[in-house]
């Protein structure tokens, strides 16, 4: 379907949709496998509950934030989210002690910092 541009002298514009990258299709495709299979082992008594809790907490979220992110090229900001998501998912599971104020906050000033010297300035 196309509709012509008044502003544009009278040139045809496109407004079909483009379809979704192939990355973020794959993506989407590896989430719903590896829900449907966790599910499945929940059902079946194959993984226990602090497995289960953990694929399912919000420090998780962070890292499928994060990979999504970097299926959308966004690779500074998506690997600093995922290495984030990852870190507080192996302190909460293996219950390792952080001190919030001496270590987290400290280490993301440094990656807000570090991703601040990466990002493209925008184009004018």
């Amino acid at each position: 379907m196309e509709v012509l541009d008044q502003e544009q002298g009278g040139q045809t514009k496109s407004t079909e949709k483009h379809p979704a990258p192939r990355g973020v299709n794959i993506f989407a495709g590896v989430v719903l496998i590896v829900c449907g299979l966790v599910w499945l082992g929940s059902n079946y008594n194959i993984l226990g509950p602090q497995v289960i809790n953990t694929l399912f907490s919000w420090q998780m979220l962070l890292v499928v934030i994060g990979a999504w992110m970097l299926c959308t090229k966004n690779y500074i900001m998506g690997g600093a989210v995922t290495l984030l998501g990852v870190v507080l998912v192996v302190v909460d599971y293996f219950h390792i002690y952080i001190s919030f104020e001496r270590f987290v906050l400290p280490l993301l000033v440094v990656i807000a910092g570090v991703a601040l010297l990466f990002i493209k300035a925008p184009k004018q």
